[in-house]
């Protein structure tokens, strides 16, 4: 009983190490990495809620698209 407690323990915890690690390597991979690139992010209140928003490009010149989430089942 002791062992499969113990090897569950291990499982998990190689389990939960492995999600760190591609969590960081995925933010490593998010970042702008431009001279003239924007990346800011900030909580906002619109209509009297606290909304994130977060800008990111290569180029702070160009124009921001605006996605504004229609309700269930959008992304």
């Amino acid at each position: 009983m002791l062992g499969l407690t113990v090897a569950l323990l291990v499982l998990v915890s190689g389990g939960f190490f492995y999600r760190s690690f591609r969590q960081h390597e995925a933010a490593g991979s998010l970042v702008v990495r431009f001279a003239c690139g924007i990346d800011d992010g900030r909580f906002v209140r619109i209509s009297g809620r606290e909304q994130w928003i977060q800008i990111s490009g290569e180029n702070h010149r160009n124009p921001v698209l605006l996605i504004l989430h229609g309700g269930l089942g959008a992304s």
